[in-house]
């Protein structure tokens, strides 16, 4: 087993303040993952291009999920490009199986139980939020408004 400080060597200061202060994993909560584990490999095996690649990124992050696995903050980069690259995918035209939500659902109660619900609801809000515009756009913008103050002086 690895040593706690090794595994966390290159995270940021901040990452390690908020792993200091999680609550334990809930008792039922392995089962759990171990049922959804066995549900995505049994779709895995039936599965092919995008979608296996979706289900196999969700498999690692419910892995990384176990007590005393290490910290891997990339899967969840590596999962959401996954799902992107399925959802532009022409040959995806049915909904990906219903065991994905079941562990996105899961992910977000172990979240919360773990004392990190504040972390979610911060993420929710940053995400509703209306993206920045285009640099083209702002820089149109710009001129537009230079326009209107130079005609308001003249």
């Amino acid at each position: 087993m690895s040593d706690l400080k090794d595994d966390l060597a290159g995270v940021p200061d901040e990452v390690k303040r908020v792993l200091a202060h999680l609550k334990p994993e809930p008792e039922a909560a392995a089962e759990v993952r171990e049922q959804l584990l066995s549900g995505l490999d049994a779709h895995v095996q039936t599965s092919a291009g995008p979608l296996r690649e979706v289900l196999e990124c969700m498999r690692r992050v419910l892995q990384s999920t176990r007590p005393g696995a290490p910290f891997q903050p990339h899967f969840a980069r590596e999962f959401t490009a996954a799902l992107e690259r399925y959802r532009k995918d022409p040959s995806a035209s049915q909904p990906p199986p219903e065991v994905l939500l079941d562990c996105l659902i899961f992910l977000r109660e172990l979240v919360q139980a773990r004392g990190l619900g504040g972390l979610l609801e911060a993420v929710d809000e940053v995400s509703s939020e209306p993206a920045a515009p285009p640099k083209e756009t702002r820089q149109q913008q710009d001129l537009q408004t230079r326009i209107r103050l130079s005609n308001t002086r003249g």
